[in-house]
């Protein structure tokens, strides 16, 4: 195949790969905007203390395993989740959490 050939295939492979991930994002984010957060779906990832001076804490997240919403505890604090904050919620391991959530928001 020439190279000029080569380069249009990959423009238009290209193409069809943002149009997939924008996809995927809509699919994402409509998915969280139309779940509930049941209580019962939500699960916590315990802060983790710094290890020594060279590193920072990881601050605690809640993520809900219906829709795979993750948010921080810290800074602006949960927003979405809020109504799972000191409850008794089930907490996870970092696996765990890595294979649920899907999208963090820390700034909405």
């Amino acid at each position: 195949m020439k190279p000029y050939l080569i380069s249009i295939e990959l423009e238009r492979l290209q193409t069809k790969i943002d149009a997939l991930l924008k996809e995927k994002r809509e699919l994402i984010d409509k998915t969280i905007k139309e779940c509930e957060h049941p209580l019962a779906a939500i699960r916590e990832l315990p802060y983790k203390p710094p290890i020594n001076s060279f590193f920072t804490a990881e601050p605690p997240h809640l993520v809900c395993t219906a829709c795979g919403l993750s948010e921080q505890g810290w800074g602006c604090g949960y927003k979405k989740l809020k109504h799972a904050d000191n409850k008794n919620v089930k907490q996870i391991t970092r696996e765990e959490w890595a294979e649920v959530s899907l999208r963090i928001y820390n700034d909405e």
